[in-house]
C-alpha cells in the first residue's frame, strides 16, 4: 500500500497541484518500483507469490501436471503385460520371455485341433455304422407282412350249446387306410340276439397295433392297450397285464396271422409255430398256433385252397381254435371255428366276400 501512490504517479496520475518530488527521491523510487517488480516475476518471495494470485498458481500448476502426465505413459511400456505389442518389447531382454508365449499357443492350438478332428472323423463313421447294423438287425427281426386289402366277409354260422344246435350269421367287416384299422364281428341268431366284438388301433411295420378292443352282447367289456404305461387294462375289474410287443386282441389276432401268412411264404411250412400274446375282455396270455397241412375246402362260397393253423389249448378251460385261412381271398380266414373243453363249439364258414 505504501507503494501505490508512486506507482500511481508513474502510470501517469500526474503531480498535484503545489507539491514538487525532488530528483533524487524520484529516482530512488523508480528503482524500488523496478526490484520489486522483477522479484516477483522471479518467484524469489512468497509473499509475492500468494499475493499476486494469477501468475504464482500458473507456474505451480506448470511445473505438478508434467510429473504425473510423463510418469503415466513411461510406466505402461516399461511393463511387459501388454503382449500385443511385440515390436517394442522385441529388442529389451525382458520382452524376449513375453514372445514367446504368443507364440507358443498359436503352434500348440494347431496341433489340438489338427489332433481333435481326426477323433470325431471314426467315430461319425462308425456311428452311422454301427446304428444301420442295428436298423438292419430291428428290420430281420420285423416281421414280413402283407396286410389284406379292406373288405367284407359273410359266413354262415353253425354252433351248438349245451347239446342244443343252432344257426346263425356272421359278418367281418376289416378296414384300414394304410394307417388306422377297424375290425368289426358280429354274430346274430334267431330268438337269440347279436354279439359284437370290436377291435380298433394302428397300422404299424410290426402289423396290426391295437388301441381299444370291445366285446359286446348284453353288456360291453373293454380291453384297453395303454402302450404309455406298457399295461393292458380291463373294464372287467380284472388285474393289468404287462403289454408286450405284438400284442393283440382275440378278433385282430386273426388279421394279424392273415398279414403274416401273406407277407411272408415261409410261414407256410408245416410245423411253424407263431406265439402271440392275445389279450380277451378279462385276460391276456401267449397264444400259440402251428402251421398244419394245405386243405382243399368246400365251403358255401365254393371250393377253396386253404392253409389251416390250430391253436392248442394251454389250460383246461382254453379254447381250441382251428382257422383256415386262402390266398384267393387275401389269406383272410375262410373258416373259423372255436371249440370249448365240453363240447361246445362255433364253426363259420364263408359265404360270399366284398371289398369295402
Amino acid at each position: 500500500m505504501t507503494w501505490a501512490t508512486p506507482a500511481e504517479a508513474l502510470v501517469g496520475a500526474g503531480p498535484r497541484r503545489g507539491w514538487v518530488i525532488p530528483p533524487g527521491a524520484l529516482a530512488l523510487l523508480i528503482a524500488i518500483v523496478l526490484i520489486a517488480h522483477i522479484a516477483v516475476l522471479m518467484g524469489v518471495s512468497d509473499v509475492f507469490s500468494l499475493q499476486s494470485g494469477a501468475a504464482p498458481p500458473a507456474f505451480q500448476t506448470r511445473r505438478i501436471e508434467p510429473g504425473p502426465v510423463a510418469a503415466a505413459p513411461r510406466l505402461p511400456p516399461a511393463k511387459p503385460r501388454q503382449p500385443a505389442r511385440p515390436a517394442p518389447l522385441a529388442p529389451p531382454a525382458a520382452a524376449a520371455p513375453a514372445e514367446p508365449p504368443p507364440a507358443t499357443p498359436p503352434s500348440r492350438a494347431e496341433p489340438l485341433a489338427t489332433a481333435v478332428e481326426p477323433v470325431p472323423e471314426p467315430v461319425v463313421a462308425e456311428s452311422p455304422a454301427a446304428e444301420s447294423a442295428q436298423t438292419r438287425g430291428n428290420r430281420q427281426q420285423e416281421p414280413q407282412l402283407g396286410i389284406p386289402g379292406s373288405v367284407m366277409l359273410r359266413y354262415d354260422v353253425l354252433a351248438q350249446t349245451r347239446g342244443l344246435s343252432y344257426s346263425a350269421k356272421a359278418e367281418l367287416a376289416w378296414r384300414q387306410d394304410g394307417t388306422d384299422y377297424e375290425a368289426q364281428l358280429e354274430v346274430s341268431a334267431l330268438f337269440l340276439g347279436s354279439r359284437r366284438q370290436t377291435s380298433v388301433g394302428k397300422l404299424t411295420s410290426a402289423g396290426l397295433e391295437p388301441v381299444r378292443f370291445s366285446d359286446r352282447s348284453r353288456s360291453e367289456r373293454a380291453t384297453h392297450f395303454r402302450r404309455d404305461i406298457g399295461r393292458i387294462t380291463f373294464s372287467a375289474n380284472t388285474p393289468s397285464a404287462p403289454l408286450e410287443p405284438g400284442a393283440q386282441d382275440q378278433l385282430s389276432v386273426f388279421l394279424q396271422l392273415a398279414s403274416l401268412l401273406q407277407g411272408n411264404p415261409a410261414l407256410h411250412a408245416p410245423g411253424q409255430r407263431i406265439s402271440i400274446q392275445t389279450a380277451t375282455a378279462r385276460d391276456a396270455v401267449a397264444w400259440e398256433f402251428q402251421v398244419e397241412n394245405e386243405e382243399s375246402l368246400v365251403l358255401p362260397l365254393g371250393t377253396l385252397h386253404t392253409l389251416k393253423l390250430t391253436r392248442l389249448p394251454i389250460r383246461d378251460f382254453d379254447q381250441k381254435i382251428e382257422l383256415w385261412f386262402a390266398a384267393e381271398i387275401g389269406w383272410m380266414p375262410v373258416r373259423i371255428r372255436l371249440a370249448q373243453a365240453n363240447g361246445d363249439f362255433v364253426d363259420q364258414q364263408l359265404r360270399a366276400s366284398d371289398k369295402l
